[in-house]
């Protein structure tokens, strides 16, 4: 547990102009050391490095929870994996300076190295043509490539249960 709350308050404002995830990714990185060890990327450079923080040299990417159509008015305890960015350049997996993701469970963060990841997704051997995200959140498959035609990225929903299975790491957010 982190003892300096004061700091961790200070922190939080600082960065609250940066992602919340990125914010809220410092309690597992925190839970093992200090914060004052926990570099934030600059949203900038972040589109282009991909990664939001890291901790003790190692960067991480992290993926909030998030809804499966931005109308939904619930969040989903399951997470999209770009394979495939905009315009058909490489995803968020294949792509950028972090060695792990770090995925946003309710109550736990899931740290996942990127070569684990890619093995799992390509274990799925998904050989579907991408198809177009459904209308209603209801009808979107796991393990399903789909694309929104706007961003014509290549993305598959998993389960949390699966990137808890092959998880590097598990820390309770604090």
């Amino acid at each position: 547990m982190f003892k300096n709350s004061k700091r961790l308050k200070e922190l939080q404002k600082e960065f609250r102009e940066k992602s919340k995830a990125s914010v809220r990714s410092c309690a597992m990185a925190i839970s093992k050391g200090k914060i004052e060890d926990v570099i934030f990327n600059d949203p900038d450079r972040d589109i282009k490095e991909r990664w939001d923080i890291e901790y003790m040299k190692i960067k991480i990417d992290v993926k909030a929870r998030k809804k499966i159509k931005r109308s939904d008015p619930y969040v989903s305890k399951n997470h999209w994996i770009e394979i495939e960015g905009t315009n058909h350049m490489l995803g968020w997996l294949h792509y950028g300076l972090a060695k792990f993701i770090g995925f946003e469970g309710e109550n736990e963060w899931y740290i996942v190295s990127k070569k684990r990841l890619k093995k799992f997704i390509k274990d799925l051997n998904i050989i579907k043509d991408t198809e177009n995200i459904p209308e209603s959140s209801a009808d979107v498959q796991l393990y399903t490539p789909y694309t929104r035609p706007e961003k014509g990225e290549k993305i598959v929903m998993v389960t949390v249960e699966n990137i808890k299975l092959i998880a590097n790491g598990i820390y309770k957010k604090i």
